[in-house]
């Protein structure tokens, strides 16, 4: 029944991007497009996560670019600030970034990369990286970072986008994990390449792979300390 009820969603979402194809304003219909993909999410997340958008910063003063969606934990630490779904999010508290595209194209990798990068743990190869604060509760107290991924009603290729990917800009598979496109299939670093033409099918399979690695990051992350955020001397 709860595939039914996404693939029955998902054929709902569909339908409201075809009917927002007739709105002129380019921002406005960028908007309405992410709208209904955080709508698709919500319903099937725990009540201790957020969905909202903008802006992901860290204790030492970097930003993200502005994020269409914004997967964040309210047990970790709170929005910054936040006005409807909009605000500014802690790094550590954000489990997941999505990037909504309505036609994924060849010409936009790069700039989805850029934007993955700064959601990188590697600092010697990332200076400007965002990092989080807090201690976490892996090895060396470090903490997985957010998944960085791209969803897309459809594409302009028919090829493997991760080969695509790979041609536009070399190595961005590490930063950009998980890609979607409704009509066509999705493409996991973790799992692999899963190809159908059914758009119930690939909003369910999209949503396994992100939604299962929610908890998993969150344990990752150490317990609310605000001290960390208040007060980080070494400032890099």
């Amino acid at each position: 029944m709860l595939r039914d009820a996404i693939i029955a969603a998902t054929e709902n979402m569909s339908r409201l991007y075809e009917l927002s194809g007739g709105v002129v304003h380019d921002g406005e219909k960028g908007a309405f497009r992410e709208f209904f993909m955080a709508e698709l999410i919500r319903p099937y997340i725990p009540e201790h996560f957020g969905v909202g958008s903008g802006v992901v910063v860290d204790a030492y003063g970097r930003q993200s670019r502005q994020s269409d969606i914004i997967i964040h934990d309210h047990r970790l630490m709170p929005p910054i600030l936040l006005t409807g779904a909009r605000g500014i999010f802690p790094i550590d508290s954000v489990l997941a970034v999505i990037e909504v595209k309505s036609t994924l194209e060849a010409r936009h990798y790069q700039t989805l990369v850029e934007a993955g990068r700064r959601f990188s743990p590697n600092a010697d190869h990332n200076p400007n990286g965002l990092r989080i604060g807090i201690p976490g509760t892996l090895d060396k107290s470090k903490a997985t970072y957010p998944l960085f991924a791209v969803f897309a009603y459809t594409s302009d290729a028919d090829k493997d986008e991760f080969e695509r990917l790979q041609a536009q800009v070399p190595g961005g598979n590490e930063y950009i994990r998980l890609i979607g496109v409704l009509d066509k299939g999705v493409w996991s670093k973790s799992d692999g390449v899963y190809r159908n033409s059914n758009i119930g099918e690939n909003a369910v399979k999209f949503l396994v792979q992100l939604l299962n690695k929610l908890e998993n990051t969150a344990a990752s992350r150490g317990k609310y300390r605000l001290q960390d955020w208040l007060w980080q001397p070494d400032r890099t």
